[in-house]
């Protein structure tokens, strides 16, 4: 009796959290967290994270880390969402907070508008589809050498880009 009270009590405690939003206080606003757009910052803002770690450890960026063509995939699957979220539309706040939270606080509100637009800027002219194609084979194990060499070579073209954005990180 003890174990179903105990679990009732958790379950009640989880539907509680879960519905009053307590995970917005990170997002800013109770419907942010459960939006497609905030969920892509979020994806977004992790996978710049993730990049900028090599980067900071390697002190270059590394186009054929199979982790970074993996990030970078992560970006171009979120790309039509960032090209298509504009300033001032009902949703730009929501990617802006995302993006902010999956990177740790590392993109700030105040330079959150010029990293969305360089990942827009710099994917644009650039094949998506093999980075993309390279991420799902290797999820697959089913990746060779020369998918993730096709894959670097278009990854490449943005790591100048890449460099730049990085600039604005504190």
């Amino acid at each position: 009796m003890k174990k179903v009270y105990s679990f009732a009590l958790l379950l009640v405690c989880v539907l509680f959290a879960t519905s009053c939003g307590s995970t917005a206080g990170l997002a800013g606003s109770s419907t942010a967290s459960g939006s497609s757009v905030y969920s892509a910052g979020q994806s977004v803002g992790s996978s710049l994270k993730n990049i900028y770690s090599q980067y900071k450890t390697d002190g270059k960026f590394d186009a054929t880390n199979l982790n970074n063509i993996l990030n970078i995939a992560t970006l171009a699957s979120n790309y039509n969402t960032l090209k298509e979220t504009e300033k001032g539309s009902q949703f730009y706040g929501d990617l802006i907070k995302g993006m902010i939270v999956g990177s740790s606080n590392l993109v700030q509100e105040s330079t959150a508008d010029k990293v969305k637009n360089g990942i827009v800027s710099s994917l644009s002219g650039v094949n998506l589809g093999t980075i993309i194609n390279t991420a799902a084979q290797s999820a697959q194990n089913s990746n060779t050498a020369k998918n993730v060499e096709s894959a670097a070579t278009e990854v490449s073209k943005i790591s100048n880009s890449l460099t730049n954005i990085f600039s604005l990180f504190k």
